[in-house]
């Protein structure tokens, strides 16, 4: 018995150095969509454009990480793994 309980032990730990590396990576996600958003942003200012425009262009990228955000909410676990494998 206590070898099974080391063994839950270790998978304990691993399944929580799992979730954490998956935490980093989730936050890293999220810095490359602030950066992308900073991007447009910069564009927009250079690029001359009309308010109404640059807000129709910043609605349409929030509304796109929205669809995203809601997609992924949506899947199941096996449709989470076939998204991962089409990579």
């Amino acid at each position: 018995m206590a070898m099974d309980a080391g063994a839950d032990s270790q998978g304990d730990q691993s399944m929580e150095k799992m979730l954490a590396s998956s935490k980093l990576d989730m936050e890293e996600t999220a810095n490359r969509i602030k950066d992308r958003r900073y991007t447009i942003e910069d564009q927009i200012r250079l690029s001359g454009m009309t308010l109404e425009n640059a807000e129709r262009v910043m609605r349409a990228y929030n509304r796109s990480l929205a669809m995203a955000a809601e997609r992924l909410a949506g899947m199941s676990i096996d449709e989470l793994l076939q998204f991962e494998a089409s990579d």
